[in-house]
């Protein structure tokens, strides 16, 4: 039975502009450190700060002091979401994945970066970036499982790209799956399977929509949309569903979806009416991963059972929660 929390911890990025994630990573042949790393000036810096080291460490002589390992800056650079960096394992070896948009004149062209978390450096024969077929708007996705990483365009299309740790052979895998209807920029993409079948998902500023894959092919599944006239759809029907719940009424999707269980939780937060001093609701709102239809399985939240589909959080835009199921 999923449980649901709000992590408050995400609230920490907007004090630097971006967010960090701990690691552990190799940094020599038999040592291991453990690291920050992190998205800063919005993105157009990047670092990570080694905070223990255990090659040298006894007991009378502990690990080191935190120190800076590497830092790189793009000019004007912004990532996507102001987004951490994601630490993959390719080879034995710990590397965090990026991405760097930048704009000349009106082109804004993408870039992917696969960076040694304990070095700075790339992979061996390899080079530290390469330009991505698209222009990155959501946040990144990775799936430990198949090696794959997961974005979503500013035109609306979702993304695939194979991870090796050499950014020029990974962005030519790139495969477009999937495209918004409207086309809108993706904030937020995501991976899972349901009854065998992979799905993943796209959201939108007020609308989240659901491919499947079938035979390497893929297809909307269902999508549920806020904004001014919430509905939801199934198969990228334009008739409204009665299966598929919609985002409440002005409902906008305000951090990353997660999975459990087969039970896809969307934080959606409905603004305050116009010329109004309130702050706003927040919501989780609970989709069956495969059909968009309310939770087939029991969840609860602060220890009450969720009977319908909904979770009323109060003042405020929820961030992404975090779950853990029980039997």
């Amino acid at each position: 039975m999923p449980q649901l929390a709000q992590d408050t911890a995400v609230a920490s990025r907007q004090l630097f502009d971006g967010g960090l994630r701990g690691a552990g990573a190799v940094y020599a042949s038999n040592g291991w450190a453990s690291y920050v790393v992190g998205t800063a000036q919005g993105g157009a810096y990047h670092y990570a700060l080694q905070l223990t080291g255990n090659a040298s460490a006894t007991e009378t002589t502990p690990p080191g002091p935190a120190a800076q390992a590497w830092g790189i800056g793009v000019p004007g650079g912004t990532s996507p979401q102001m987004q951490e960096p994601v630490v993959v394992t390719v080879g034995g070896r710990q590397y965090a994945l990026f991405v760097v948009n930048t704009t000349s004149g009106a082109t804004t062209t993408s870039a992917l970066y696969e960076v040694n978390v304990a070095t700075g450096k790339p992979m061996p024969s390899a080079t530290l970036s390469a330009s991505l077929p698209f222009v990155a708007n959501s946040a990144m996705s990775f799936d430990a499982m198949t090696g794959t990483l997961w974005l979503g365009d500013a035109a609306g299309g979702v993304w695939s790209l194979n991870i090796s740790g050499m950014p020029t052979l990974d962005t030519a895998t790139a495969l477009k799956l999937g495209t918004t209807s409207p086309a809108q920029p993706v904030n937020y993409v995501g991976y899972g399977e349901s009854g065998g079948l992979p799905y993943i998902w796209a959201a939108t500023s007020d609308k989240i929509t659901m491919f499947a894959q079938t035979g390497g092919t893929s297809s909307a599944a269902w999508a549920s949309k806020g904004g001014a006239s919430p509905q939801g759809y199934r198969n990228g029907s334009a008739v409204a569903s009665t299966v598929v719940r919609p985002l409440q009424l002005n409902g906008l999707v305000s951090a990353a979806p997660v999975l459990a269980n087969g039970v896809l939780v969307v934080p959606v937060f409905v603004p305050p009416p116009a010329n109004t001093c309130g702050v706003g609701t927040g919501y989780y709102q609970l989709f069956d991963l495969a059909s968009g239809s309310d939770p087939k399985i029991p969840v609860t939240y602060k220890g009450l059972i969720v009977s319908n589909g909904l979770i009323s959080l109060g003042a405020g835009s929820p961030l992404t929660p975090s779950l853990h199921g029980s039997k």
